[in-house]
């Protein structure tokens, strides 16, 4: 491994190093994860970033499946199904 390859922690927990095609995990004696400290690289790898999600991503989570929305809409009516899904626009605008 050289300081050109592209390597960060795939994760929040720092437990993996991701390395172009291979994972490596972050423990003493993985032969891998033990070359990259030799090497000196330890300090070159790029911290984990959570992805963004966007406000679609957001609000579908938010709302929950199709099949959980049919049983909101059945047990409270259109009305409170619609008073759920503007609050959940408003909660996570279009950006």
């Amino acid at each position: 491994m050289n300081k050109e390859d592209n390597m960060k922690y795939t994760n929040a927990e720092h437990t993996a190093i991701q390395d172009g095609t291979k994972s490596i995990p972050v423990s003493v004696g993985n032969r891998d994860y033990d070359q990259i400290v030799a090497d000196g690289l330890l300090d070159t790898i790029e911290p984990y970033a959570a992805p963004v999600k966007t406000w679609e991503e957001k609000r579908n989570e938010e709302r929950g499946s199709i099949v959980s929305q049919w049983a909101y809409f059945i047990d409270n009516g259109y009305d409170a199904l619609k008073a759920k899904d503007d609050a959940i626009k408003v909660k996570h605008p279009k950006r």
